[in-house]
């Protein structure tokens, strides 16, 4: 019987894995949807002042497997102009596309189709592109812009699937014993499920939310951070350094503290981690190396690196570069991101940025 399995140490090259290896192990640990602890992650929200568009706020999200994000700043859609006649209802979905061309992640408009009784378009869910959507946006016929009221939010948690398949007795509830999850991390009926916790008299709780997945009220907040430095920096040649940070978008378990450290971040609660980087390296110079490596502690985990020679194709002489990499921590253990670049001069790193997500024990 054929068997497949990862990761394992290389020997002359035996071993490779590629971005699907990863897809596969993140679609094993994690279903898709928005990584939101506070609810307001990739919210879809009309513009200030109206116009025929919407925002879509700072916020990560998994598609099959992939990691999507929208950081720094809340992003513009434009959507397209209305029909004169009838209404129509578009989609705000993540998307991961993986045609050979664009291979990137993408926040969308998937227009609907205009009618006197219109529907959410299809999402597409294939091996070429997987949506997950965000909200619906309802337009109305000639309308000129989009308020609150026409958007519906359509954004799914994403769950961890080590909670698959619970069954359990919720004290307090003249049920008894009910099964919990089913096999997609939800109820089967969700409706009006509540629990007393045990010890306060008649404090009752919703255990759920709408979507029939654990209410995030309820579950512990996931420990995650992602951190970024507003500015740039200037790498000189041959030199490798430690990146510095001074802004997060998100840090529930206060693993980054500018009072401790800009350079590193500090687990809180033991178990893996998603941990990965990312930075924009300028043209400057069109040959050389550029490489970002992550440590844990004083020992190296990962890197990424691009050799850059001359006659390169100027579309690959600079740009993002990216590393990730799933990987056990204790409490106390420290992460950092370093750059190195040999190129006969002074290279700038701007746009980049660090995360770490708590994945399971």
């Amino acid at each position: 019987m054929p068997i497949k399995g990862f990761f394992y140490s290389s020997v002359a090259n035996d071993r490779i894995y590629d971005a699907d290896s990863w897809a596969a192990l993140i679609r094993g640990l994690y279903s898709n949807g928005v990584f939101m602890p506070t609810g307001t992650e990739l919210q879809v929200s009309a513009t200030n002042p109206v116009t025929l568009g919407v925002l879509v706020a700072v916020g990560a999200g998994l598609t099959d497997g992939r990691y999507s994000e929208v950081y720094d700043a809340a992003l513009s859609l434009t959507i397209t102009t209305a029909n004169p006649t009838n209404p129509r209802i578009d989609t705000v979905v993540l998307r991961r596309n993986l045609d050979p061309a664009v291979r990137a992640a993408q926040v969308v408009v998937k227009a609907g189709t205009a009618t006197a009784s219109p529907v959410a378009p299809t999402l597409q869910q294939d091996a070429t592109i997987w949506e997950e959507p965000l909200a619906n946006v309802a337009v109305a016929a000639g309308a000129t812009g989009i308020v609150a009221a026409n958007i519906t939010d359509r954004r799914a948690a994403a769950s961890a699937r080590n909670a698959l398949a619970v069954g359990g007795r919720i004290p307090g509830t003249v049920a008894g014993n009910i099964p919990i999850l089913d096999a997609n991390a939800r109820v089967p009926d969700a409706s009006a499920l509540r629990g007393n916790i045990p010890g306060t008299a008649a404090f009752n709780i919703p255990l759920l939310g709408a979507s029939g997945r654990l209410a995030l009220g309820v579950a512990p907040s996931v420990p995650r951070v992602l951190i970024y430095n507003s500015g740039s920096m200037t790498l000189a040649d041959n030199t490798t350094n430690a990146l510095y940070f001074n802004s997060a978008d998100f840090n529930s378990d206060n693993m980054f503290d500018t009072a401790v450290s800009n350079y590193a971040i500090t687990v809180k609660t033991a178990g893996h981690y998603l941990i990965g980087a990312q930075g924009n390296w300028s043209d400057a110079i069109a040959e050389g190396e550029r490489r970002m490596e992550l440590y844990q502690g004083t020992t190296y985990r990962a890197a990424a690196a691009n050799f850059i020679w001359a006659g390169t194709m100027a579309a690959y002489r600079f740009g993002y570069q990216t590393l990730s990499i799933v990987r056990p921590a204790n409490v106390g253990d420290t992460f950092q991101v370093r750059a190195y670049q040999k190129s006969s001069g002074s290279l700038t790193l701007s746009d980049y940025h660090f995360y770490a997500y708590w994945i399971g024990p």
